[in-house]
């Protein structure tokens, strides 16, 4: 036989709407124990709340909210940003008692809008949408139907949707800035280059910066377009850079975390020295190593925050109908950090 919530209510000796308020997370003025005995009861009874049907019944929220990673769910785990962003969603979210679930999407899919928009209505609150696409804005669907949505991420051609992202173009504006005070007529530029909306505005911060500054575009050389980077293995990735200090084009250098680690290796085996022979700024994709002692020159991520900072803008939206009919457009600056791995150019 079914268990109910009256039977837990029995168990736990107390009233069901005192059940109720603690399914629905609503503890204000609820003694520990009284929360004690009601968990207990309901493990003991082995009940599971339908939180579909209660929402629907009390017309209450679910306190869950879904993240969108629009690609396979093997590839979110190439890096540690996405570990980084969905441990920081999940502290801030079991401080305000929010559930989580993660939904990855890979293409463009009918039957995912249409799972989507199901259980908007009887299960998640609201979206955090990761990874955009300039091809691919489906959270339109979400407006249309009044569902709250955050993405994180800024699609540098398109500003009427909410977001909250970090200001890369900025940052790939400063970094060139500076390598250029110091005499670096020429810049290597090797990133995870791919299709996602950060690279794409990177590429628009190098051209703003090379036509404020006359920067001939031939200056800042793209060398993810000849290695194909993001695919490449370590064994790749040296040889890469072997090839880019043999040739002797560039004297200084703007990269991700991810490459860093190779540059250094084929750096010791070509005889070079940071910062004798050649600078570098080093771009964080989602935080600083606490293993790494470098005193690096960089540019310091904000992903952690960012995903913060979406959690709770997404937060207002759900709980607020007015909040849902603005328009939520958050750039987090990215600050240029000075350190022992840039200096003036030796060749200038």
């Amino acid at each position: 036989m079914r268990v109910t919530i009256s039977d837990v209510a029995l168990r736990a000796g107390v009233s069901k709407s005192t059940v109720s308020n603690y399914i629905n997370a609503r503890y204000e003025k609820m003694s520990d124990s009284t929360k004690q005995a009601i968990s207990n009861a309901m493990r003991e009874l082995e009940y599971i709340p339908n939180v579909s049907a209660q929402r629907l019944a009390n017309k209450t929220k679910s306190r869950t909210i879904c993240l969108i990673i629009p690609r396979n769910m093997v590839r979110i785990f190439d890096s540690l940003y996405y570990p980084t962003v969905f441990r920081a969603i999940e502290k801030v979210a079991a401080k305000r008692h929010y559930r989580i679930l993660l939904y990855p999407m890979s293409g463009i899919r009918d039957d995912d809008f249409k799972y989507l928009n199901g259980i908007s209505s009887s299960l998640i609150d609201g979206y955090i949408v990761f990874d955009l696409s300039e091809d691919n804005l489906f959270f339109r669907d979400f407006e249309s139907k009044n569902i709250p949505y955050i993405c994180v991420g800024k699609i540098w051609n398109v500003d009427d949707y909410n977001f909250v992202a970090s200001d890369h173009q900025k940052a790939i504006e400063d970094s060139i800035k500076y390598l250029r005070q110091l005499h670096h007529e020429k810049i290597g530029f090797v990133t995870l280059k791919d299709d996602s909306v950060v690279s794409k505005v990177r590429d628009k911060g190098i051209l703003e910066i090379c036509s404020e500054q006359r920067i001939p575009l031939e200056n800042i050389i793209r060398y993810d377009h000849k290695y194909q980077v993001r695919n490449a293995d370590d064994e790749t990735l040296l040889h890469m850079w072997e090839e880019i200090f043999n040739d002797e084009t560039a004297t200084a250098f703007i990269i991700t975390s991810s490459v860093r680690p190779m540059m250094l290796l084929a750096a010791q085996k070509c005889g070079l020295h940071v910062p004798d022979d050649f600078s570098y700024i080093n771009i964080e994709y989602y935080q600083r190593s606490p293993l790494d002692e470098t005193v690096q020159t960089r540019v310091e991520s904000r992903a952690k925050e960012v995903a913060e900072i979406a959690f709770e803008e997404l937060r207002k939206k759900i709980n607020s109908e007015e909040e849902r009919k603005k328009r939520t457009n958050i750039l987090i600056p990215l600050y240029l950090t000075i350190g022992d791995t840039t200096a003036f150019n030796p060749k200038a």
